[in-house]
């Protein structure tokens, strides 16, 4: 019980961010690296009450249908966060990735 309820408020605080920002009237005079920071963190946050949430033995149905639509917004803010994310930055996370993947195969 206690552990539904935890599960249930982690999920729901993540929500929570992810809702305020993509229906909050955005300020005009907001960079776009701001913004996109702002949803990186929901989404983060949003990632972590979704595994965490995976791992918990949830058997309530409202709960899992619940889960069901945090993971499709979950879906849809990635999908609008990799169509605004500057070129720069999207460049910067490759790089960083691919050499995140050469350390990987060199250690094992």
């Amino acid at each position: 019980m206690a552990a539904d309820m935890l599960g249930s408020a982690l999920v729901q605080e993540a929500v929570n961010r992810v809702s305020s920002f993509v229906f909050s009237k955005r300020d005009e005079q907001a960079p776009l690296e701001h913004n996109v920071e702002r949803l990186e963190m929901a989404l983060s946050e949003l990632e972590f009450a979704l595994e965490r949430s995976a791992k918990l033995p949830i058997t309530d149905v409202a709960l899992l249908r619940r889960r069901k639509l945090f993971k499709r917004a979950y879906e849809e803010a990635s999908d609008v966060l990799n169509k605004h994310k500057p070129p720069s930055v999207k460049a910067a996370e490759d790089q960083a990735q691919r050499i995140f993947n050469e350390s990987d195969i060199k250690s094992g």
